[in-house]
């Protein structure tokens, strides 16, 4: 077994293959990470017994030593990658190929409906690299087969008329054509922060997926009485619609602007083909467990694995006795 870097272009030509990959494991993400965190792409190719399987991956270095991961706030970054069944054993060896030495820890989330399969010969995966918690899911959409009528239709009644109640109410969306909307639609995005309704992502991250990462992103404005009363930031890219982030002006909730931004968004994936619309894990929120479901979006398990050298065992169990 070894492994080889890879250029961006190849990278990205790898991914777009799978119906599974979405934003989160492209590369123009590695480059907003890097931009906003000072963090390096550390993406290898493995060549496993006539296989080559893609590992997204982000390396943080802290003094001297070394974390894999695919930072980002978000549940289930990182992946595996290849034209071929990736099985257990392909994926114990590169584990224990990237764990060692300064190498201190390896995080990743298999992709939705993605699943290694056994050759017959594999041990089970360790429990302990097993990652359990109330994040081991995503919120699905599937469009496929599908037109706009039809998910409409498959909307709660509840989701529907709180769609209604926004257009009724004057409420219309935009798409954002400047950075000045990326800051508008930010500082509501803090105000939810400040709540508790989010966990506190930098403008930064904002600013670098606009300057890095415009042909991904899009950004939907909710207006009313042309104000900027909330938006929804989406990353479309290959056979998936991310419906990223969302926010509002705590005073104009009553209008319902995130669910006529939900609805525009999801018309226009189906409209230009895309195969998911993926709403994003909601951990142990229940309501918006009950308002995503609303769209008729189903839960779907994804697999995360973290896995710790002996010297990284140690530096997590000091660091948690610090906390």
């Amino acid at each position: 077994m070894e492994y080889s870097n890879v250029s961006s272009h190849e990278w990205e030509k790898i991914i777009l293959k799978s119906d599974n990959a979405h934003f989160f494991h492209s590369p123009s993400w590695a480059k907003v990470m890097e931009k906003t965190y000072n963090l390096s792409a550390a993406t290898r190719l493995y060549h496993i017994n006539g296989k080559e399987i893609l590992v997204p991956m982000l390396e943080q270095n802290i003094y001297g030593f070394k974390i894999f991961d695919f930072i980002s706030g978000n549940a289930e970054t990182g992946g595996l990658f290849s034209d071929s069944e990736i099985t257990i054993n392909d994926f114990k060896l590169i584990v224990n190929d990237i764990i060692g030495g300064r190498n201190l820890s390896f995080s990743l989330a298999l992709p939705p409906f993605m699943k290694l399969t056994s050759d017959g010969s594999s041990s089970p995966i360790k429990e302990e690299w097993k990652v359990k918690d109330e994040w081991n899911y995503v919120h699905m959409l599937k469009l496929e087969g599908r037109d706009f009528e039809q998910i409409w239709k498959n909307y709660k009644s509840k989701t529907r008329t709180s769609i209604r109640k926004a257009m009724k109410s004057g409420v219309e969306t935009r798409d954002a054509t400047s950075l000045d909307d990326f800051k508008t639609f930010y500082d509501s995005y803090d105000v939810a922060s400040q709540r508790g309704y989010h966990n506190r992502i930098p403008f930064e991250s904002y600013y670098n997926l606009y300057k890095y990462a415009s042909d991904h992103v899009k950004l939907s404005l909710a207006i009313k009485n042309d104000k900027i009363i909330g938006g929804l930031l989406s990353l479309p890219y290959s056979k998936t619609f991310y419906l990223y982030m969302s926010a509002f002006l705590p005073e104009y909730g009553t209008f319902n602007p995130t669910s006529l931004l939900y609805c525009e968004s999801i018309k226009q994936a189906c409209q230009e083909g895309y195969k998911y619309v993926n709403l994003s894990p909601s951990g142990n929120l229940k309501h918006i467990k009950r308002y995503k479901e609303g769209f008729g979006a189903e839960r779907v398990k994804i697999n995360r694995y973290r896995v710790y050298s002996n010297l990284g065992k140690i530096l997590n169990k000091i660091n948690k006795l610090k906390k």
